[in-house]
């Protein structure tokens, strides 16, 4: 099956042809802008590549955790809405896990690359995160490394 062929759900006022490129000073919101449009179902995504050296924080390790347990936008959510009251991460993740049945989760890869260095070229995107049959969304939180990959999307 040819990209071309592949059927994205995104969003109706996302169109699935969509490339983009958020761009912005330190703390200024980029993460939190992500993290609603993914869990508002702006994407339709099967995997998710966070290229960032600061993956460690909350809200990336409520996606990274959730989403490698299986848990779908709507319980990333609540989870998120309810961070600042959940004590351990790890063991909420636990508890809703076992409220949820197996054939209900969700299937997403996660892959981390915390290096800047590690990032893969922008080739190395283009011929095996974009044009597999998986559906991709890749977060790079390096402006260079991000203006770069933005020139052959």
């Amino acid at each position: 099956m040819s990209l071309k062929e592949y059927k994205f759900n995104n969003n109706q006022l996302i169109p699935n042809t969509l490339k983009m490129l958020i761009i912005g000073a330190t703390n200024s919101g980029k993460t939190k802008l992500l993290f609603d449009m993914i869990n508002n179902d702006y994407f339709d995504f099967n995997r998710l590549i966070i290229c960032s050296v600061s993956s460690s924080q909350p809200i990336y390790e409520i996606l990274i955790k959730s989403y490698r347990n299986g848990l779908n936008n709507s319980v990333i959510k609540e989870i998120y809405n309810h961070k600042d009251e959940i004590e351990n991460l790890d063991v909420e993740i636990e508890r809703l896990l076992q409220l949820i049945p197996k054939d209900k989760r969700g299937n997403i890869e996660v892959i981390v690359i915390t290096n800047a260095n590690e990032i893969p070229s922008p080739e190395s995107f283009k011929s095996k995160a974009l044009h597999s049959k998986a559906k991709t969304l890749i977060i790079v939180e390096s402006p260079t490394k991000a203006k770069t990959i933005a020139r052959f999307l």
